[in-house]
């Protein structure tokens, strides 16, 4: 059979113009070291980058075309051909390596380029090459490409699929080639997830990798659960059904629609929102309560100016513009979840009122008249509102989009020393909201699953500069100088965020790509340089506390918070690599830095010996945070739990005798699994309406505990899934009274009434019970039981898991 026509399969030696034989000088040999390396006169290895390059962190390493063949040229008829560039995988790269050794032949891709209309040019008769003659209308010039360039060139072609599916048959069989090496194993991989969802599909939605119900392929390792290797679905044993779990997730279901069954339109386009401001004690004590704890993390406020706003409303309450007030309820719904006063409960409930008043604010159709300074601090303010409220959290990267695209049309995204007429305060806080943004949207981006549609070339506004809000105001004319970078001030927190946020939006690109994963030389380099700035921020956090430890300067809390928003990255980037530990030595690494970190989420100090002891019967901000807020705090802790869950059966696997000693040695492990069930049994009492967490954590442990003792697993994981939802069924009655039936629940959203009978118009201005649930997650998205991950979801056959 002839070989069809296409230009990828040109022999070499028909690419170079010739013209009848001429004398020719003596051709140099063509450069095989990359341009940096010929430059520093220094050897180069010819990879691509070369090991120089990567060593010396050159930003480029480039190799030159070879040089075009010298000869005689008539001066007054000179072509200019058009132009052809073909690519040739080089041999010294992985993939040109990989297919000399395998006796692969692959192909030039050969681009022809029109040049300019040269009507007047002839060809000359004295041009020549040694290769051969070729039409003097074309010149070819041969260039290399990296090996992922390569596979990508060759992917996109039809006629070289056969081909590129023998490459990855020859390079997924360890038999063909002795060298085994690290580098050829992440090419496999990435090959490997070339039709991989990458991700988890769960009804309307994806996950991505970096979300945490992506880590749940653990679910194969659970006795009464397993994988159906055909589907790739999660199901259940039948001796799971014949239990009474699934009736009692049944009631626990019904509770939670009923608590949801006053209408969430009841709060939209409440226009008496001036109303609601409750009196000044409870207003002072609420902003005081948000100012300790959110602050120092997401800079949103000038302080001074919002207390200048804040005692001229209550001098003239009628007089206040509506964008205060709205930043002001804001405000207040973030301090309402650190509010420990008997009537707590009372004003979370009225916290939903005032951060829906806000939603609808923002959501009007004039939005001209949001494109203020005022309008991006009451966006920011929203969303910090819905994460720590739990209203819907697990969507916050939706409107993170909006709130970026709102500062990117208000120029937010060029530093402001390139805009004219602007005041020192309002440039500070301009840079610092930009920072708080670039925050919000990356930490919503990772726990989404979700690019973060940014990169640091978009944007070139400066870092805030180390200044307390006192040094500076309204009245200064010129910029003070910013305090050395060692100096704590009420923006130290947010500069050391922001260096680190080149590695981080790489990290959520890396875990959230759909087409290939980084190299594990790759996480390595980015893991060294990011746990090199937690080391820094450590020290720095370390002397700060040493220098003025009576009060602190920073809270435990805003230490944890600070920590824990830039340690996670590293778990998400670890935790593809730590998945394949168990059966490749090569990413031991990674299983102990997933582990480490797992360990250290679980057991951060709620406090220190510094600060004040909370009054009695009250609880400090970090545990309140963890039992009231919903995000990252939920699936930081699911997360958490199903690394260390990993982790024992791995040990339980690898060990050939059960012995005391192994079983004392895995105790502690164990005990951080029952302190998390006890935390997620916490969150149901005061805020959660979501069993799952607690239901699989238990289960869990009822089987590590079982595989030690040597007892059936079945009966002990169906007893524990038995008391897990028992215990969160009586917890739940206690909380949420059962107002309507679960039937009843679609048709009161659908009509827009509540159970009571309220419609839209005539309950908008009515406060909900007190003691109703006002802190529900994923409200837009029911994962609640028994029709979400624990049964449809599975039944669905939606793809799940780690795809591994």
């Amino acid at each position: 059979m002839s070989e069809p026509e296409n230009h990828l399969h040109l022999p070499a030696t028909a690419l170079v113009p010739a013209t009848p034989a001429a004398p020719l000088r003596k051709r140099r040999r063509p450069a095989l070291a990359c341009e940096q390396c010929r430059r520093r006169k220094i050897k180069c290895d010819r990879t691509y980058p070369c090991g120089q390059c990567t060593q010396l962190k050159t930003s480029a390493c480039s190799y030159s075309s070879p040089a075009p063949v010298s000869s005689h040229v008539d001066r007054g008829s000179i072509q200019k051909p058009k132009q052809a560039v073909q690519v040739e995988p080089r041999a010294d790269s992985t993939l040109g390596r990989w297919a000399k050794e395998n006796g692969i032949s692959i192909p030039s891709h050969t681009r022809v380029i029109e040049s300019a209309s040269t009507s007047n040019y002839a060809p000359s008769p004295s041009t020549s090459s040694p290769r051969g003659p070729t039409s003097p209308e074309k010149s070819r010039t041969s260039v290399s490409s990296p090996a992922f360039d390569e596979i990508h060139e060759l992917s996109q072609t039809a006629n070289n699929k056969q081909l590129l599916n023998r490459l990855i048959d020859k390079l997924s069989d360890p038999k063909d080639s002795p060298h085994s090496t690290v580098r050829r194993e992440e090419f496999q991989f990435s090959l490997e997830q070339k039709d991989q969802v990458r991700g988890t599909v769960s009804k309307t939605r994806f996950f991505g990798q970096s979300h945490w119900m992506y880590s749940f392929g653990a679910f194969d390792q659970i006795a009464c659960m397993s994988i159906d290797p055909s589907s790739n679905t999660p199901g259940l044993h039948d001796t799971f059904h014949e239990s009474d779990v699934f009736r009692m997730l049944g009631e626990c279901k019904a509770i939670s629609r009923a608590a949801k069954a006053t209408p969430h339109n009841l709060y939209l386009l409440n226009p008496h929102f001036r109303e609601s401001v409750p009196s000044r004690d409870v207003c002072d004590k609420l902003v005081a309560c948000y100012l300790r704890t959110s602050e120092s993390i997401f800079r949103i406020l000038h302080i001074p100016s919002f207390h200048r706003e804040y005692n001229q409303y209550w001098l003239n309450p009628a007089g206040t513009g509506s964008p205060f007030i709205i930043k002001l309820l804001l405000v207040m719904s973030i301090g309402a979840v650190y509010y420990q006063e008997p009537d707590s409960a009372h004003w979370r409930g009225q916290a939903l009122q005032w951060l829906f008043a806000a939603q609808s604010w923002i959501s009007t159709p004039f939005e001209k008249k949001r494109l203020h300074i005022s309008g991006l601090q009451i966006h920011c303010l929203t969303l910090v509102s819905r994460l720590d409220n739990a209203v819907a959290g697990d969507l916050i990267w939706n409107s993170a989009g909006s709130m970026v695209r709102m500062a990117f049309q208000m120029g937010y995204h060029r530093d402001p020393s390139f805009l004219p007429n602007m005041s020192p305060l309002h440039a500070e806080l301009r840079r610092r909201l930009w920072a708080t943004i670039m925050e919000i949207n990356i930490q919503a981006a990772l726990d989404s699953g979700m690019p973060a549609l940014i990169s640091t070339d978009d944007y070139d506004t400066e870092p805030p500069a180390n200044l307390d809000d006192d040094d500076i105001d309204e009245p200064v004319t010129s910029m003070p100088k910013s305090k050395p970078s060692h100096v704590f001030t009420q923006t130290s927190l947010q500069i050391r965020l922001l260096s680190s946020i080149k590695l981080r939006l790489l990290i959520v690109s890396h875990s959230n790509n759909i087409r290939l994963e980084p190299s594990y030389e790759e996480v390595l380099r980015i893991n060294t340089e990011l746990s090199k700035c937690l080391k820094e921020n450590n020290a720095f956090i370390s002397k700060v506390l040493q220098s003025s430890p009576h009060p602190p300067k920073i809270f435990q809390m805003d230490r944890n918070n600070f920590d824990i928003a830039i340690r996670r990255y590293l778990l998400t980037l670890h935790r593809p690599f730590s998945a394949r530990a168990t059966r490749d030595p090569r990413f031991y690494f990674s299983r102990k830095m997933c582990l480490d970190l797992a360990t250290m989420f679980l057991t951060y100090p709620s406090t220190n010996s510094s600060e004040p002891s909370p009054p009695e019967g009250h609880q400090d901000d970090y545990t309140r945070m963890t039992i009231l807020r919903g995000g990252f705090c939920k699936g930081l802790i699911i997360n958490a739990c199903i690394v260390i869950f990993s982790e024992i059966i791995a040990q339980l696997e690898e060990e050939t005798t059960f012995t005391d000693q192994s079983r004392m040695a895995r105790e502690p492990l164990k005990n951080l699994l029952r302190g998390a069930v006890d935390l997620l049994a916490k969150r149901v009492e005061f805020a959660e309406n979501n069993v799952k967490g607690h239901l699989f954590i238990s289960v869990v442990l009822a089987q590590i505990e079982a595989l030690e003792v040597g007892a059936n697993q079945e009966v002990n994981v169906i007893e524990a899934g038995r008391k897990s939802v028992a215990l969160c069924l009586e917890l739940l009655k206690r909380r949420i009274p059962q107002r309507v039936s679960a039937g009843d629940y679609d048709r009161h959203v659908e009509d827009g009434t509540s159970p009571d009978g309220i419609g839209v118009t005539g309950g908008v201005g009515e406060i909900p019970d007190p003691r109703m649930d006002f802190t529900m997650d994923d409200w837009n998205m029911d994962f609640n039981l028994p029709d979400s991950w624990l049964v449809s979801g599975w039944e669905d056959n939606q793809p799940w898991g780690l795809q591994i």
